[in-house]
């Protein structure tokens, strides 16, 4: 899974330090399959030191990389 927390009983997740509802999160949604996941294959470079961290510890680097966007999306307003 990922290291954001989900509540199924308060149906609420915590994306780092926002806790918001899921039916208001996109990538918690469809990461636990409550919807089907509409992912575009893009290329991104990420900083080496934070991929190892990753890998090391058997994060899905896809899942991460949405929960991580949509986080800074909503702390920049462009996303409610």
């Amino acid at each position: 899974m990922t290291n954001a927390l989900f509540h199924r009983e308060r149906r609420q997740c915590c994306l780092g330090k926002t806790v918001i509802k899921m039916s208001e999160s996109l990538a918690m949604k469809r990461i636990l399959k409550v919807e089907k996941k509409k992912r575009v294959d893009t290329h991104v470079m990420i900083e080496k030191e934070l991929l190892n961290i990753l890998r090391r510890e058997g994060f899905n680097i896809s899942n991460i990389v949405n929960i991580a966007l949509e986080e800074h999306l909503r702390r920049k307003g462009l996303l409610k």
